[in-house]
């Protein structure tokens, strides 16, 4: 009888004899191997990740003399974010380095020996992948942002002192505060640099009202804040002047670069936020595109973890390449930067205008999943 050397070659060889074996306990073997090995792979990126990110800003945190507690802080409140950035490639890597191990310790030959499709014994490992899938799509919405926000505030207000100014999204739309202005944004275009439906509050240095101006837009073109539809108040005393123009070139202190805050705001909006201002600009006839683009590259994201999965699975049971360890990992790691760079490419058109977010997001892990399936019949 030919059996691996490893756990499983044991397991098999003791349970052939009896003819009594389960094909839940090889299924509970895979899963249990391929968390354990996920597990060291996550925390090996995050610790890379951890110490690149300590040296960068060491300098910094030497210079102002920041407390240790409040660096450790700051660092501990970034952790979310460096796990998400690593997290499918360590899923990519853990289903890569599972079947390196299973091939090394000849279990692989005991799988088939005993009469197992390849189905057998991958399908665990891919409802595996699509769990860890799931979970990190609802750990970037509701711990990785918040956390990220909370670490950026931290560094900017305590750290670097710099008291960037920031931008507050409410039911009624943004709101926005400089030295001498209050800015009510009720939605953003950041692609166009757009501002839809506007109220700006100028104050005096005593912080008096001196204007109001109400706009149905205001856009940045050559230097200047333009103005549509214009509805403008201006306060003296008791006296309160009114007139309307149709357009109006606003010379303001603030440039797009000081609003710094409000260009990132799709990204760090939650998801159900994010889905309310779709909700809004569409009811109100104004373009979303932006926050449309935000949502696809969201669930893209969680999409390409268990895209990951599958190149790690197809990479490593190919017959082109199994079951040379080396071959395995280099074809995967291959694969995944090619899916990823599409995805990069495609977010980049998408956010530019040339193709919609539905075809630059969706169109390279699509056409992924279809080249893998198409190879399936090759597995070995």
């Amino acid at each position: 009888m030919l059996v691996g050397y490893g756990c499983l070659g044991k397991e098999f060889n003791s349970r052939l004899e009896r003819g009594s074996f389960n094909l839940k306990i090889l299924h509970r073997y895979l899963v249990v191997s391929f968390f354990k090995v996920f597990m060291v792979t996550l925390m090996g990126a995050v610790s890379v990740f951890l110490s690149v990110d300590f040296f960068e800003k060491i300098d910094d945190l030497l210079e102002v003399k920041v407390p240790v507690a409040l660096a450790a802080k700051y660092f501990i409140l970034k952790l979310p974010f460096m796990i998400s950035q690593v997290f499918a490639p360590s899923v990519l890597l853990s289903v890569l380095f599972c079947y390196a191990i299973f091939h090394h310790r000849r279990e692989m030959i005991a799988m088939k020996s005993a009469g197992l499709s390849y189905l057998e014994y991958t399908i665990p490992l891919i409802i595996a992948v699509s769990i860890v899938s799931l979970l990190f799509f609802f750990f970037r919405e509701y711990v990785e942002r918040p956390f990220t926000g909370k670490s950026e505030q931290l560094w900017s207000s305590k750290i670097s002192h710099s008291h960037k100014k920031t931008a507050k999204w409410k039911e009624s739309g943004i709101w926005y505060a400089t030295k001498n202005a209050i800015f009510h944004l009720r939605y953003y275009d950041p692609q166009n640099k757009v501002f839809y439906k506007v109220s700006i509050f100028i104050l005096k240095d005593n912080f008096e009202l001196l204007k109001q101006i109400n706009a149905d837009s205001m856009r940045w073109a050559q230097g200047k804040w333009r103005l549509t539809n214009v509805k403008l108040f201006s306060f003296n005393g008791n006296t309160v002047t009114f007139r309307k123009e149709k357009s109006m070139v606003l010379d303001l202190r603030e440039a797009p670069e000081n609003f710094i805050a409000i260009r990132s705001l799709p990204e760090t909006l939650s998801l159900n936020r994010l889905l309310k201002i779709i909700f809004m600009m569409k009811k109100e006839g104004i373009s979303s595109r932006p926050y449309i683009l935000e949502l696809n590259v969201r669930f893209a994201e969680f999409i390409m973890v268990f895209v990951a999965g599958l190149i790690g699975t197809l990479a490593a049971n190919h017959s082109l390449v199994a079951p040379s360890v080396i071959k395995i990992i280099i074809s995967g790691g291959l694969l995944y930067t090619l899916c990823f760079g599409m995805l990069q490419i495609g977010i980049a058109l998408a956010s530019a205008g040339y193709v919609s977010p539905y075809v630059g997001i969706w169109a390279p892990p699509l056409a992924v999943t279809i080249f893998l399936g198409w190879q399936k019949n090759k597995l070995v």
